[in-house]
């Protein structure tokens, strides 16, 4: 069945190809012939894309049929539940969405997590269910991944959820802060979540609505900020899965980092389950646990990403929980206020 549906996929590309974009615009009322063709345009639509000419255009639907071919791949080799298909990074080469974060070298700064933790944990956490899990943010800025600063938003998500739990209250903080006034890591190129931690242990973070919004750059620290500041009081390291669900069922969210980003670009939906482990040198994309559950006898963490509500499952992606899938037990970190 996988063959037939293989050959009938490289068909439908072949013919795209051939076809091209028919010497039109993907904005006009006439809709193409093309299958192909056709998912383009509608891509277009869904995600308000435009494109500069039609030289650029051209170009970006080549990326869009690359990327049908690598969601089929990854399909085949899928052996959650997970989905993948068009999503809105399907017009962005693998090469141009190579954004997240460098693997830290251990040892970490960060403390190992060595406070007892009890073996006998519900089934089913969420935090979102207690009001401790800010809203979805978006780390791109019209769309496209220019800004290298998920490291940001799973540490600041983490200390916000940390921040609520202590305060009994919802607290949003500022990602742009830390992009502007930390001085370990490396602003949008990439930067490193336990070093991002060490900054906000050394100067703590302000409300959102308290600092400058996010604009997807780095600027000048403001120092003018009157209100109350948010501290944590250090950061701990967690050792793999077990200790992981066990921390994130007593104490609250996780920041992690994984290395599936080729999966994470065209993700739908579902448990992502891959044996797939690379042995080369990959970025590595950092998200939040926020919760973990059972489905059908497969168990899975809930991971809140930094891509909006518009990726995945309204801005969440459920991964594998106990095989290390993407390592994400091999970088896993929170703050404790």
């Amino acid at each position: 069945m996988r063959s037939l549906q293989s050959l009938t996929f490289l068909l439908l590309v072949s013919a795209a190809q051939v076809t091209g974009l028919e010497g039109k615009r993907c904005h006009t009322p006439e809709p193409p012939k093309d299958k192909i063709v056709s998912m383009f345009c509608d891509f277009m639509r869904t995600y308000n894309k435009s494109y500069k000419d039609q030289e650029e255009e051209a170009q970006r639907f080549k990326i869009f049929v690359e990327n049908l071919e690598w969601a089929r791949q990854q399909q085949e080799t899928e052996i959650g539940s997970a989905r993948y298909g068009v999503t809105k990074f399907s017009d962005i080469s693998a090469e141009e969405f190579q954004q997240g974060s460098r693997a830290p070298s251990k040892p970490l700064q960060c403390e190992q997590f060595s406070d007892k933790l009890p073996n006998n944990i519900p089934k089913f956490v969420d935090w979102r269910k207690m009001n401790c899990v800010t809203r979805v943010k978006n780390q791109q800025v019209a769309g496209r991944p220019d800004c290298n600063s998920c490291w940001a938003f799973a540490v600041v998500g983490n200390v916000e959820s940390h921040v609520s739990i202590r305060e009994k209250e919802l607290i949003t903080l500022s990602e742009q802060e830390l992009l502007d006034c930390g001085n370990k890591t490396n602003n949008c190129n990439g930067g490193h979540i336990n070093l991002a931690f060490q900054d906000v242990v050394r100067r703590g973070l302000h409300r959102e609505d308290a600092y400058p919004p996010y604009t997807a750059k780095r600027h000048n620290c403001s120092e003018n900020v009157r209100q109350r500041e948010y501290k944590i009081k250090k950061c701990v390291a967690l050792q793999n899965e077990t200790e992981m669900q066990q921390f994130v069922a007593k104490k609250g969210p996780v920041a992690i980092m994984v290395n599936i980003l080729n999966r994470l670009q065209r993700y739908k939906g579902g448990i992502i389950r891959t044996d797939n482990q690379t042995k080369k040198t990959v970025r590595y994309h950092a998200m939040l646990i926020v919760g973990y559950g059972t489905d059908d006898d497969v168990p899975y963490w809930i991971v809140k990403n930094s891509w909006g509500e518009d990726w995945g499952e309204k801005g969440y992606v459920q991964i594998y929980r106990g095989a290390n899938v993407g390592k994400i037990g091999d970088y896993a970190l929170s703050s404790v206020v």
